[in-house]
């Protein structure tokens, strides 16, 4: 009788450490993950109280929205069935933004536990595969991080829970001055450096912007770390020149075409092409949740990045705005950059008026690791993915939740200093 009260206690937090982890999948589906999903939208209290809640349930709407627009278009098109089919799994998976909606019964503290618990094990297990290959394979830094094969989506998917890691850990010894912190932010920097993903390095150093211009302090620390890992990386010029692809920067070309690059591809062929085929009819909502896989091909430079095969190819945007923006159409792309518009300016006055040390380390370093994770998505996708967006979105109802009692006890407070609660009592009386 006591185990079972125990798990059902605790079941909300077993539910989130099996829907973050990454190791049980079946294909690109993660089971635990959409258990934690479905249990969270059905624990779900959809009430409106804050801008950010309004905003969620408007991205919804016009998710639907989407869906039926597009699915009207692509009849009168004369669209094939499989096309239809993706735009239904598409949207199922987009549904996982309502987990929002049920992150109330969340404490900011015990989320980032759990959060912690998963990604500690797992960036231990990465660095410690990365020692292995190094010391009985002669590969290259590039060619390292493609072996993690067990951590699905390493690098460019699962880096950014390595970005979460590191201002955690690195706000949270600020605090308590505990040197095991300092060894997990220091873990958890370099999964990111070994990573060789240029957006989330560049998404690190904006993180590091964010914090400097909190303090004075986390402006001295940011540009003695920054100093130590450039001293550090002079002694590797070549590897990491390698393994960053600098020369697609140094030698880029706008004349060059598509040239094969990562950089030349999104910017000369898949990137025109999204805009390109929007067309007037799918510039509001898109094309109702539908891959760039299976997008006609016509409206690319380079159709030898793509199959001529509708949906052969993975189909990746390359970018979490780009394929937000060919999902859902301008409208959605523009309540999507909202929402983190609202979601860091929501954390940052919890951050100014929370009183409690720990959740105030949290908000510190959410500040942080939203902007780097915004700055990454840029290239690579991100929310799309079913991991981070259970992450995110849970975030965020738990920062509308905490921002909603704040704004409901600043109301009590005004109206007890202007009499009104003396008043209440009166009339009771």
């Amino acid at each position: 009788m006591t185990l079972g009260c125990a798990l059902v206690k605790n079941l909300k937090k077993i539910v989130l450490i099996g829907g973050l982890q990454n190791l049980w999948q079946f294909g690109a589906l993660y089971p635990l993950n959409l258990l934690a999903t479905v249990y969270f939208i059905s624990r779900a209290r959809f009430k409106l109280y804050t801008s950010l809640d309004v905003l969620i349930a408007g991205y919804a709407v016009a998710g639907f929205i989407s869906l039926i627009t597009g699915f009207i278009l692509a009849l009168i098109d004369g669209a094939e069935s499989n096309l239809l089919l993706n735009s239904f799994k598409s949207f199922s998976v987009f549904l996982s933004v309502l987990v929002f909606f049920g992150a109330y019964r969340l404490q900011v503290e015990e989320f980032f536990d759990m959060a912690m618990l998963v990604f500690v094990v797992t960036v231990i297990a990465i660095l410690g595969t990365y020692l292995y290959i190094f010391i009985t394979e002669p590969l290259s830094l590039y060619l390292t991080r493609s072996a993690i094969s067990w951590c699905s989506g390493w690098p460019q998917r699962w880096v950014m829970f390595c970005l979460v890691g590191h201002f955690i850990f690195l706000c949270r010894y600020d605090c308590t001055r505990d040197r095991i912190d300092l060894i997990l932010s220091f873990l958890f920097l370099t999964a990111v450096l070994l990573s060789a993903t240029r957006s989330a390095v560049l998404g690190l150093v904006v993180g590091y912007m964010v914090l400097s211009i909190l303090t004075r302090r986390d402006l001295m620390r940011a540009a003695t770390i920054i100093f130590v890992v450039a001293f550090i990386a002079s002694f590797f010029v070549d590897e990491i020149q390698d393994a960053f692809r600098i020369q697609e920067l140094t030698e880029y070309s706008s004349s060059d075409g598509a040239d094969g690059s990562s950089m030349n591809n999104r910017l000369h062929n898949l990137w025109p092409g999204i805009f390109y085929s929007l067309g007037a009819a799918r510039i509001p909502f898109g094309w109702g949740h539908v891959g760039l896989a299976y997008i006609p091909h016509e409206f690319f430079v380079d159709t030898s990045q793509l199959s001529n095969v509708a949906g052969e190819e993975s189909g990746s945007a390359e970018s979490q705005y780009m394929d937000v923006l060919l999902r859902q159409g301008v409208v959605g792309f523009i309540i999507f950059l909202a929402i983190h518009v609202y979601g860091f300016i929501y954390t940052y006055k919890l951050y100014k008026a929370d009183l409690d040390a720990t959740r105030r380390v949290l908000w510190k370093a959410a500040l942080a690791w939203q902007a780097a994770i915004f700055v990454h998505g840029i290239t690579v996708e991100t929310t799309r993915l079913p991991l981070y967006s259970l992450f995110f979105f849970l975030f965020l109802g738990i920062v509308s939740n905490y921002y909603h009692r704040l704004i409901r006890n600043r109301n009590v407070d005004v109206f007890v200093r202007s009499g009104g609660l003396v008043l209440s009592r009166h009339g009771d009386a």
